[in-house]
């Protein structure tokens, strides 16, 4: 995607939404039959979940307190894609009758929401 600004972000995002609607109507994968998994990518699975669901309310509340409204608007967008994607890795670790992390060491470092003008404070 070849965007310059937010706005964009958000119009291209908008245009994908019937896609993202159809894939909803679909349900889910049939998480009851189970999946077996493998060891190694049950471990980066779970470090990937935790991650994907641990992240959100401080890059949404930094973007509106920048005062654009088209920069928030696309981080609420994206925390909540990233939100779904945690829920879907949980229910396929589910299936595999393996827990999901708590939390892990890596996330209690500061983050940069991903704005160029942002920086990050001492650790």
């Amino acid at each position: 995607m070849d965007t310059t600004t937010y706005g964009d972000w958000i119009r291209a995002f908008d245009e994908t939404r019937p896609e993202r609607l159809a894939r909803l109507e679909r349900g889910d994968p049939d998480w009851p039959a189970g999946v077996p998994p493998n060891p190694a990518i049950r471990r980066g699975v779970r470090r990937f979940q935790v991650g994907e669901d641990g992240y959100g309310a401080e890059p949404i509340t930094t973007a509106e307190a920048a005062g654009d409204t088209e920069y928030a608007s696309a981080v609420r967008m994206f925390v909540a894609e990233e939100r779904n994607h945690a829920r879907l890795l949980a229910l396929l670790l589910a299936s595999g009758g393996t827990p999901v992390m708590a939390s892990h060491w890596s996330d209690h470092f500061p983050r940069c929401p991903g704005r160029p003008d942002t920086t990050v404070g001492p650790v």
